[in-house]
This record gives structure tokens, C-alpha cells and sequence, in this order.
């Protein structure tokens, strides 16, 4: 390896745990004994047949470790390690892994690790702490029975049917049938250069040749789904069945991030994974015909949410999962509204914000909602809207997501506006970036529509987004307000915890570690236009776009998944305790390895705001 390469590998290594507890020369001794390996998507590497025993960073990637009867034991990704267990003790588990992705990793030979192992204790406690977590992991899969949070937790690679069947748009259906029938399948990809382009059912052949008396001879591209709806090759169980159920689907193909088929999924994959769970909650939601029946299905979330906090499940797929649950939730709610009240006078949408649009509710979280019709509407169809706001939020409160204390919420008629109306406020608020102004933006540039037409709210975000990019008083006066809360460290590197109330000496993992994160985040999509609303994904596309430098989208992501595991364990022993979940956790019950780590995740949020201050708002005082 060349100087400048090893400068560039210690460089790395000084941003990622716990390679960063090491002094200089430990770093270089690192970097210049360090080699570099590429692994293709899918590959397998069996570590206790590794003639070298090593351990590997991944720099770029991700992979599953499984143990030898195919559990899953972790899921891991950029700067994150494998191999642990087997320059500790020579793999006596005999863990695989898996590689989910194209993935590029540092190795470093057992010799080597040894050697910094011994110099630095800090260094050796990670790895060690690490793999009795894993062990921890393998003995619940190992011992426990199969449980629905472990079936959402499964990886569709698992499931899904690698052998791709597929056939041209320029062929016929004559040829299509005999396909499926001679593969026994019941559908067909089809691809265009690799790419997938379409897909046909033997619903299609049902419904879009028989039944309108086409013949053998019609071609494919005639009557098969164009641009169906897929599913990337990285996505969880739980990701699969909420898509198919959302849009009714039976059929889900696999693609990986160039939009290439590798797999089909189908509702028969999912229901085998399902031995103990036939239905899920966002399926059962479906399925109700009242309020009531509704509430009382939703009376499970918070047990289900325990559970899948037990399962070691990590926060982000959690949140997806509560994001779906809600979003399935409301829908059903404007149905049963309209049910009786009767179809609306005119589209509108369902806006969400806050938490629920970002992917990351939790145990105990609040809404935060709006609508926005689609033109002016007259008295009586206004008084339809204020009721259906109503009968929303008081529906969501009954089953489980409480009244904002902020009264943002579809009930109030000031968030009831029409399409014009939403775009003038968001233009008032970038314009004239006032107190109060950036108090709404911070909630609601974080924003979703679960129900109505897709176009009228692209525009709305099209127009913010294209506003705030442009202004940069409105960019670094956002700025400003989100390095204004600092990470609750002190002068001598120790907890600055609440001194009073009661809460007493416990941290706000919520107000003073999520939330800073996700005001940089927001901060940097507004810069760069980024459309996503979930902290994690503005993170990796802002480091894409250049935007925000890969170490500290690296660091902040590391920090906002660590933070929210701890929100989740603290909320869990809050609602186990006292019934209600609560973000906040006394630092003395974590482990001296916990501290350090939690204590290095708040000066990386410093270092950010620091950084994000002279990028955005070095002229502000």
C-alpha cells in the first residue's frame, strides 16, 4: 500500500470505533499492515475456513453474520467489523457471513490485531464487548421459539426465489403461458438490458387477455404491469409484506441498486416465514369495520413494539415498522369516516410530519398531521373536513398516538388549507425566516402524505425545497437554530444531566442526542435539495451528493442508531416500569465501554454542528 493510500486508511480509522481509541503510531502501525478486499453481492464466506485468521472492517458494504444452522446472529455495515470471533478464539461458533451488497473491507491479520490488542485496552474491550453481544444474539436464536419480531427481522434474501424467470416485451403471450407453465411459476419479469421494465401475472392473463378475448399471438409489452412496484435486494421481511399489502400485490420482484432483477418475492414466500404469524398488524388493521375493532388491535403496538426491542431489532427497522402501522392506521380512519359521512367533495391529502415522517416513532409518540384540499372549498364542504379532522385525531388518540401538545393536528382548522394556501405558507416561512417561522419549519420540512393524489404534494415539496436551497440567510439562520442546543457534555467530558424534577440525574436521549442529529440532517437536505424525510437516508444522500463530508454522514449515522437503541431500551423500562415511555436514561446503569461510547457519539455531534456552523452560518453571531 502507497503512502497516500495509508494516509487515507488512517484517516478512516480515526472516525471509527474503536479504532479510534488508538495513538498515532498504533494508527499507522494499523493502516500499514491493513489490505483491501472487494466482495461481490451474495458471496459467502465461511470464517472457520479462513486459512488466515483476520479481522474485517467494512469500509463500504454490508453483510449478515449467520451461525453454522443459519440463524441470523447480526446485520452490520460501513465501519462496522466481522471476523471478531474468530481472531478471539478461532471461530468456535462457526459463523458465516453473508455480503448483502457490493462491499469493500479492510483486513487486518490476527497477528496484527494481537499486537494492537495488547498495547491498547480500550482497543480489546470493543472487540471483546462486541462478540459477547453476538454470542448473546446466537443464544436467543438459538434457544428461543421462532417469534413474529424475528420473522420481520429476516432478510428477503432468505426468502425470496434467486432463479429469475424472465422473457422479453416483444414476445407473446402464446410463449409466456407455456414459459410459466413448463417453470410452474405464476409470473414473469420482464427485462430490458437486465433492467427490469414490467412484470405479467397470471392475473394479467386473466384479466387483460381472456377476458377481453385477445389471442396467443398478442405481445407482451401489450398487456403486462409496467414499472411495477419492487423491492430493493437489502430490505427486511417486515419492508416486503407492508408493500404487498399496502398495494395489494401477490407478486414483488427483487432488484438491487442499478434496478437489476435478482429475485421474485411472492405472498406464498411470506406466509411460509409467517409459521407463527399468519397475520400482521397492518394486515388485521385492513380488516376492521369499526373504531373499536380498530382500537383494540392497536392495544397491542406497545407489547409488539417490546418485543421487536427484545428481538434486538434495529431502531430504524423499527420505525419503519410504526410509520407503516400508522400511515395503514389513518387510511383506515378516513375510510370509516367517509363510510358514514360519505365521499369527500373534492382530493385532498393526508399530510404527516415530525417523528411519523421521518421513520422514527417509538413507544408513546404523539401525531402531528394536516390536510390539504385541493382548491378553495365553500362553508359546508369546510365543516366535512374540520369533522374529518376531528374524528382523525381523536381516532389516532384512541389507538395509541396522542394529541400533539402543539395542537398540530388535521382538528385544527389552521392546518386545513388548500394546495395555494400550504405553498404560501412554506414561502412566507423560508422568506422571512422569523423565531416562529423556524420553529414550523423544523417540524413541518419534515413532512409525508399517506393518503390523496401524489402530484400536488411533489410540488409543494418541489417548491420548498427549490426556495430554501436558494436562500442561504433562511439555510444558515435554520443552522444557527440547530447548533443552538448543544450535546449534553460538560467542560470535563462528563453528562450534563437534568438537576431537578423527575427526571433527575438522567439524560434526554430524545431532546439532547435524536433530535440534534436530525436538525443537521434536515439542515443539510434543505441545502441540498434532498427529498428524503428519514434522518438516516438524508445522511447517506447528502454524503452522495457531496454534500455533507463521508466522515461525518458516517459519524452522525453511527451516532443517531446508537442513540435511538438506547431511547428504545430506556422507553421499554419506562413503560415496563411505569406504563409509560419515557427518553430518558440514567448514564451510571451503562458499562464503562457504554460510556465512553455514548460519551464519543456526543463530541461527534459537536464536531457536526461545529462543521455544519462554518459551512452554512459562519456569518451569523
Amino acid at each position: 500500500m502507497s503512502a497516500v493510500e495509508i494516509t487515507e486508511v488512517v484517516k478512516y480509522l480515526q472516525h471509527t470505533v474503536p479504532f479510534q481509541f488508538l495513538d498515532s503510531k498504533e494508527l499507522n502501525f494499523a493502516a500499514s499492515n491493513i489490505s483491501i478486499s472487494y466482495l461481490k453481492n451474495g458471496r459467502v464466506i465461511d470464517m472457520s475456513e479462513n486459512e488466515r485468521p483476520s479481522l474485517h472492517l467494512i469500509r463500504r458494504g454490508a453483510f449478515e453474520i449467520r451461525s453454522e444452522q443459519d440463524h441470523l446472529v447480526d446485520r452490520i455495515a460501513d465501519g462496522e467489523c466481522y471476523g471478531i470471533s474468530t481472531v478471539l478464539d478461532n471461530n468456535p461458533e462457526g459463523f458465516n457471513v453473508v455480503a448483502l451488497e457490493d462491499s469493500l473491507v479492510y483486513i487486518l491479520n490476527k497477528e496484527d490485531f494481537q499486537k494492537l490488542s495488547e498495547s491498547n485496552t480500550q482497543f480489546y474491550d470493543f472487540f471483546n464487548q462486541t462478540r459477547e453481544n453476538r454470542l448473546r444474539k446466537l443464544s436467543t436464536s438459538k434457544n428461543e421459539t421462532i417469534t413474529p419480531a424475528t420473522q420481520l427481522n429476516n432478510s428477503i434474501l432468505s426468502l425470496m426465489a434467486h432463479d429469475i424467470i424472465h422473457i422479453e416485451p416483444s414476445q407473446t403471450i402464446g410463449e409466456a403461458a407455456r414459459l410459466m407453465t413448463e417453470r410452474r411459476v405464476s409470473s414473469l419479469l420482464i427485462l430490458e438490458e437486465q433492467k427490469l421494465i414490467g412484470i405479467l401475472t397470471d392475473r394479467d392473463l386473466r384479466s387483460r387477455v381472456l377476458a377481453c378475448g385477445k389471442t396467443a399471438d398478442t405481445l407482451i409489452e401489450e398487456v403486462m404491469t409496467r414499472n411495477p412496484t419492487s423491492v430493493s435486494n437489502t430490505s427486511l421481511s417486515i419492508h416486503a409484506q407492508l408493500l404487498m399489502s399496502e398495494k395489494n400485490i401477490h407478486h414483488l420482484p427483487v432488484v438491487d441498486e442499478n434496478f437489476h432483477a435478482v429475485g421474485m418475492l411472492t405472498s406464498t414466500d411470506l406466509l411460509r416465514n409467517q409459521q407463527l404469524s399468519p397475520l400482521l398488524m397492518v394486515s388485521e388493521i385492513s380488516r376492521q369495520n369499526s373504531l373499536e375493532s380498530a382500537s383494540a388491535v392497536m392495544s397491542r403496538l406497545p407489547k409488539l413494539i417490546n418485543n421487536l426491542v427484545a428481538s434486538e431489532m434495529k431502531a430504524a427497522d423499527i420505525g419503519d415498522i410504526i410509520a407503516a402501522i400508522a400511515d395503514s392506521l389513518a387510511r383506515k380512519l378516513i375510510g370509516f369516516y367517509q363510510e358514514e359521512k360519505g365521499p369527500a367533495p373534492m382530493e385532498f391529502n393526508l399530510l404527516v410530519f415530525g417523528s411519523q415522517a421521518r421513520f422514527d416513532q417509538s413507544l408513546g409518540s404523539d401525531q402531528d398531521n394536516a390536510l390539504m384540499l385541493e382548491r378553495q372549498p365553500t362553508p359546508d364542504e369546510m365543516n366535512y373536513f374540520i369533522d374529518l379532522g376531528k374524528f382523525l385525531a381523536d381516532g389516532l388518540n384512541q389507538c395509541g398516538f396522542i394529541y400533539c401538545p402543539g395542537d398540530i393536528m388535521a382538528s385544527n382548522p389552521e392546518w386545513i388549507k388548500t394546495q395555494v394556501e400550504w405553498q404560501t405558507k412554506f414561502r412566507k416561512w423560508i422568506q422571512s425566516p422569523s423565531p416562529t417561522a423556524l420553529l414550523n419549519a423544523s417540524i413541518f420540512f419534515d413532512i409525508r402524505h399517506i393518503y390523496g393524489p401524489d402530484e400536488p404534494v411533489k410540488k409543494l415539496k418541489s417548491l420548498a425545497l427549490g426556495l430554501a436551497r436558494k436562500n442561504e440567510l433562511f439555510i444558515a439562520t435554520m443552522t444557527k437554530n440547530a447548533v443552538g442546543n448543544r450535546a449534553p457534555l460538560g467542560f470535563f467530558r462528563d453528562f450534563v444531566v437534568d438537576r431537578s424534577g423527575s427526571h433527575k440525574d438522567q439524560l434526554d436521549l430524545k431532546h439532547h442526542g435524536l433530535a440534534l442529529i436530525n436538525d443537521l440532517a434536515r439542515v443539510y437536505s434543505l441545502a441540498s435539495g434532498c427529498t428524503e424525510t428519514s434522518t438516516i437516508r438524508r445522511l447517506r444522500a447528502c454524503r452522495k451528493e457531496g454534500v455533507l463530508a463521508p466522515e461525518h454522514a458516517n459519524n452522525l449515522k453511527d451516532a443517531w442508531e446508537f442513540l435511538a437503541d438506547l431511547r428504545l431500551q430506556a422507553q421499554q423500562k419506562s413503560w415496563q416500569e411505569y406504563g409509560s415511555a419515557a427518553p430518558f436514561m440514567d448514564p451510571t446503569i451503562l458499562s464503562q465501554l457504554e460510556r465512553k461510547h455514548l460519551k464519543s457519539t456526543f463530541k461527534v455531534i459537536t464536531q457536526a454542528q461545529e462543521s455544519a456552523q462554518n459551512k452554512f452560518a459562519r456569518g451569523l453571531g
